[in-house]
């Protein structure tokens, strides 16, 4: 990412999701302005963030941890019904892999 100094690895569990945040068209087309919008910031955010405890501080983001059938991944907000959700594939939680955007309560 040019202009960051990148602490976090960012890696995408899907090409959709890589062409998402590089592409504005295809973005809007799957979540609209709005959730296309947060979703780059929050891909930003990642990018910029020295580690998940970076991510916990920033209580904008309301990144926690998720429990039941999707242990081990973590969510950030993106609007009041979507969600980003990451898993981290190190222990120091620097390698953040995005798997998907949901709706909330779709699960």
């Amino acid at each position: 990412m040019i202009g960051y100094i990148c602490t976090v690895d960012v890696r995408f569990g899907a090409d959709t999701l890589r062409r998402a945040y590089e592409d504005e068209k295809a973005r809007t087309r799957e979540w609209g302005h709005v959730v296309a919008r947060l979703y780059v910031r929050r891909i930003d955010t990642l990018y910029a963030a020295e580690s998940a405890q970076t991510l916990r501080a920033l209580q904008s983001l309301r990144f926690h941890a998720l429990t039941g059938q999707r242990r081990g991944q973590y969510a950030l907000d993106l609007g009041p019904a979507y969600r980003l959700i990451v898993t981290f594939q190190d222990r120091a939680m620097t390698v953040a892999q995005v798997e998907e955007v949901s709706k909330h309560y779709d699960d």
